[in-house]
């Protein structure tokens, strides 16, 4: 009985460790190699998938999620006996930043999932990004809880 329970204690303690070690080294990529600059918000797109819990609709195409136009989706859930608890946004972000290696102006991306205010993310809307120290048109947005905004 307790033999069971040190094992998945184990395991589950390894993969904490092992999500900790990669936010970490995330956290100091970002620190080491990216600087924080300003961006402008250029383009929103709006889209949806469906998915519950681990069962979603595939594109057989691509044998990737399907993304859908969001006043289908809740059709296309009904078809595949899904609900309309099933269907989620997922917010493409375009931004323009001037990148700290050339002074020359790029363009990045992000995709946002899940729960967000849409309000945050308008075009012409200013959001900080990471844009890399010598590689001019690689940038990133933050997403690991360790560092700050402000990239600290």
């Amino acid at each position: 009985m307790f033999g069971n329970l040190k094992i998945k204690a184990t395991v589950i303690g390894g993969i904490v460790v092992v999500l900790f070690g990669h936010m970490l080294h995330d956290a100091n990529d970002l620190k080491t190699n990216y600087k924080t600059v300003d961006a402008s918000i250029t383009k929103v797109t709006i889209d949806c998938y469906i998915k519950k819990r681990r069962r979603k609709i595939i594109d057989s195409r691509t044998n990737k999620m399907a993304y859908m136009d969001c006043e289908i989706a809740p059709l296309v859930a009904a078809k595949h006996d899904y609900s309309e608890h099933d269907v989620h946004k997922r917010a493409t972000i375009q931004y323009r930043y001037t990148s700290p290696v050339d002074k020359r102006m790029y363009d990045g991306s992000f995709e946002l999932t899940g729960r967000f205010k849409l309000e945050k993310y308008v075009p012409g809307t200013n959001i900080n990004v990471y844009a890399h120290k010598t590689k001019p048109t690689d940038s990133r947005r933050n997403s690991n809880p360790l560092v700050g905004e402000n990239g600290v």
